[in-house]
């Protein structure tokens, strides 16, 4: 069920990106020079040092569409799924996503503390 619900806003992500403008939109020289680097690394697979490169310009640009969806496929690909999830949420921008992404975590830390309890 879980992965049904991450598969779909997964598809809503990248309908939502790929309608969008194939840019992050304005940036400065120095932060667009930090985006084809962070593109560089995703494409190497190179995901930490591309989530740093991200995570640096969406201080700037919190909101930004394309910036949390490469975000979120970082984390999908460093196996954080809850992280990812939260990105996705963001890049759809869509509120109910958001509360559905925040839900799921909730329930996915619910989870994982009454296995360690148990354990």
């Amino acid at each position: 069920m879980k992965t049904k619900i991450f598969l779909i806003l997964l598809l809503a992500v990248l309908i939502n990106v790929a309608t969008s403008a194939a840019d992050p939109g304005p940036l400065t020289h120095d932060q667009e020079t930090i985006y084809w680097n962070a593109i560089k690394n995703y494409q190497e697979e190179n995901y930490y040092e591309s989530l740093l490169l991200f995570q640096n310009l969406l201080d700037a640009n919190p909101e930004n569409v394309e910036l949390n969806y490469y975000a979120g496929m970082c984390y999908y690909n460093l196996n954080k799924p809850n992280l990812a999830k939260w990105h996705f949420s963001i890049a759809s921008s869509d509120n109910s996503c958001r509360l559905k992404i925040i839900i799921l975590a909730k329930e996915n830390e619910n989870e994982n503390n009454l296995l360690s309890y148990n354990q």
